[in-house]
């Protein structure tokens, strides 16, 4: 009856996956392999690694539908704001340019990610080719996007503490901007051609290490000039909170990525790399908040925008020195 019931389990899987009729004719239920009780499921898992294909993460269902459910709102949330930007015409000016910019890479970073078709479309396998470039292209747009935050966060250092040449530096912001573009767009194409499968976490978890290090000076010159000034402007405080909750909700999933890199793999599920993630995910969300409360313009033109109405005085450049 136990071969019956696992010749039948190897005809099901056959039918999901032509991976694992061939896993299941390799592992084939002997006298010799049952009192060694293999787990079937670790075999099939080797040889679909070994194979021409790789298998994308695969959570369980009670952390996989609240992490795309996320994934949804926040890709609507940054599409909102872009859409205000644009519409009200506010990325004139320094502050909304970056957060423009900042908001279509994060856009992209989550419409690419795998658990959404991995849950909508059932995709659980793609070519090793296809991941080269699928995967290694979210590792790419994750760089731009803390690319995009450091540009915010030197432009407040800029301007807090060297306002002497920051009106020089903040000339030369889209070029800035259109070099962190091209940077994303160097690192596409090389990850499409050499693969960092392998080396994913260590990426990400550099790149973040950098920016975390960053963070930390800046906020400690915060700290510095909130004690020696009057006090500090409501834009520029809005820049760093955006870019502290940015850090806050990624820092779980930093963790995870310096287990990944500098440990064995194995150690970490993948319920808990969505998971941590899922907390990432609502910075978006998060942002749109902060956004709409702490940024009067922001507020105008989100509700012309929502109300489908067009004013005037929402067309109008904020002022740039206020940023």
């Amino acid at each position: 009856m136990f071969l019956r019931a696992l010749k039948y389990s190897g005809a099901k899987l056959a039918q999901i996956n032509p991976i694992m009729m061939v896993a299941f004719v390799l592992v084939k239920p002997s006298s010799r392999l049952l009192p060694r009780m293999l787990d079937l499921q670790e075999l099939l898992n080797n040889i679909a690694s070994n194979s021409t294909h790789y298998r994308l993460e695969h959570p369980s269902n009670f952390v996989l539908v609240p992490a795309v459910i996320t994934i949804l709102f926040g890709a609507t949330a940054d599409i909102l704001i872009i859409s205000t930007i644009l519409k009200s015409r506010r990325w004139t000016s320094i502050f909304s340019f970056y957060i423009l910019n900042w908001c279509i890479c994060d856009a992209m970073l989550l419409l690419l990610q795998p658990i959404t078709y991995t849950a909508i479309f059932s995709i659980n396998y793609v070519t090793h080719k296809v991941a080269m470039c699928w995967l290694g292209s979210i590792v790419a747009i994750t760089i731009g996007n803390y690319l995009f935050v450091a540009a915010l966060t030197m432009d407040w250092l800029y301007s807090n503490f060297f306002e002497a040449c920051a009106e020089k530096v903040r000339r030369f912001n889209r070029y800035q901007t259109s070099a962190i573009w091209l940077i994303v767009v160097i690192l596409v194409i090389y990850v499409c051609n050499v693969s960092i499968l392998e080396k994913t976490s260590l990426w990400i978890f550099a790149i973040t290490t950098i920016s975390l290090i960053m963070y930390c000076i800046v906020q400690i010159l915060w700290f510095i000039k909130r004690k020696t000034s009057s006090g500090d402007s409501e834009q520029s405080n809005l820049a760093l909170a955006m870019v502290s909750v940015y850090f806050i909700c990624w820092i779980p999933n930093y963790l995870i990525q310096g287990i990944k890199a500098f440990e064995d793999y194995r150690y970490v599920a993948d319920e808990s790399n969505v998971v941590t993630c899922l907390v990432g995910y609502l910075n978006s969300l998060i942002m749109l908040t902060l956004l709409y409360y702490g940024d009067d313009h922001f507020n105008a033109s989100f509700g012309t925008l929502c109300s489908g109405k067009s004013k005037a005085n929402n067309v109008v450049p904020e002022n740039i020195e206020a940023k």
